[in-house]
């Protein structure tokens, strides 16, 4: 018995428990092969896959390569914070009113005088 268990020592729980089967005379249930290509093939074939869609990518053309567009800017962000501290100075403040007139005329002129 001191044999077996010292053999047992060096083998996994799964390896013990099918030792400890055999050694009782019980006998143990065939495992199941692992799917090959050939049984996704048949799996396949009963329920037919949709085809991925390729992706299309559009070729750009000469004019919207060389399009002009904007370069990123504060000045919008700028006029449109100048213009909730006007709507806010016109209904709690002169001043403040006054302070928003001042931020959203240099937003305008900071926003037009931006180099392109």
């Amino acid at each position: 018995m001191l044999s077996q268990e010292s053999q047992n020592q060096g083998l996994s729980e799964q390896q013990k428990a099918q030792t400890a089967r055999q050694e009782q005379g019980v006998q143990q249930p065939e495992p199941e092969p692992e799917p090959t290509e050939s049984t996704e093939q048949q799996a396949g074939a009963e329920t037919p896959a949709k085809p991925l869609r390729k992706r299309r990518v559009r070729k750009l053309t000469e004019a919207e390569l060389n399009a002009i567009s904007p370069r990123p800017s504060y000045w919008p962000i700028v006029l449109a914070f100048a213009i909730v501290v006007f709507l806010y100075g016109a209904i709690g403040n002169d001043y403040i009113m006054y302070g928003g007139i001042v931020l959203i005329v240099a937003a305008i002129i900071g926003w037009s005088l931006e180099r392109r």
